[in-house]
């Protein structure tokens, strides 16, 4: 299982952008970007995540398109787990706890 921290699509696209003054397609074509320059970033910066993944796909706009967020990786637990699928715990007590550091 993983845990860590959720970044919006937006905040990604904002961040790349404002930092690499990329700009992507509005069809959502090119969020592969975002994820890797996020994982470049955190690692250089920050030391962690683990890995930088996409988090389960939005519901497609009014337009027909479809974004991911990005899900920054910072616990891994490894055991048998009921479901093999992305899914966002949301129940405090069911989240992972711990140092993430």
């Amino acid at each position: 299982m993983y845990g860590g921290l959720t970044i919006s699509n937006e905040e990604g696209v904002r961040w790349l952008k404002e930092k690499y003054g990329i700009s992507l397609a509005k069809d959502h074509s090119e969020d592969g970007t975002v994820r890797l320059a996020l994982q470049d970033l955190l690692m250089d910066e920050e030391g962690w995540p683990f890995d930088v993944h996409y988090a389960p796909p939005k519901e497609p706009s009014a337009d027909g398109h479809s974004s991911c967020d990005f899900l920054a990786v910072t616990q891994i637990e490894n055991g048998v787990w009921e479901h093999q699928s992305w899914g966002s715990v949301d129940i405090p007590e069911h989240q992972m706890k711990g140092d993430t550091g």
